[in-house]
């Protein structure tokens, strides 16, 4: 496990598993879907905002993203 910390102190755990193995491989579709014309950008950007707020989800933050947004 890599450990990092970023510019509000915060600091992350970065772990390989099965769920991150599972995370990166549904992108990956998402992409190779988006490069064959299978889905628009607008699916691509919505497969990676839901991957990264599963991940925002697990690291604590996903109140602090949403309030960035407003």
């Amino acid at each position: 496990m890599r450990t990092f910390k970023d510019n509000a102190g915060r600091t992350w755990n970065l772990t390989l598993n099965v769920w991150t193995v599972k995370k990166v491989r549904d992108l990956l579709g998402a992409v190779a879907a988006w490069a064959d014309g299978q889905i628009g950008t607008a699916g691509l950007l919505a497969a990676v905002w839901a991957a990264a707020q599963a991940i925002f989800i697990r690291a604590g933050i996903a109140n602090e993203v949403t309030k960035a947004q407003e």
